[in-house]
């Protein structure tokens, strides 16, 4: 298995965020998973941050994400 793989989540939906936790914890030994909810708080931890994976929802509040791209 993979190990410290460094994943962010960022969803405004709470369900979703935990649901993808769920399925990451299940298919990679350990994985560091970080939440946030919302745009501002998502682009201030990619400026801070490195991931590995970034699962980013296209429709968030408090802005459109799609510039990130």
């Amino acid at each position: 298995m993979v190990e410290n793989i460094k994943i962010l989540i960022a969803d405004d939906s709470e369900l979703m965020r935990l649901l993808m936790k769920r399925i990451f914890s299940k298919w990679l030994n350990s994985p560091i998973v970080i939440e946030r909810g919302n745009l501002p708080d998502t682009l201030e931890l990619l400026r801070q941050e490195a991931f590995n994976f970034v699962l980013l929802d296209i429709n968030m509040p408090k802005g459109d994400s799609s510039p990130i791209r």
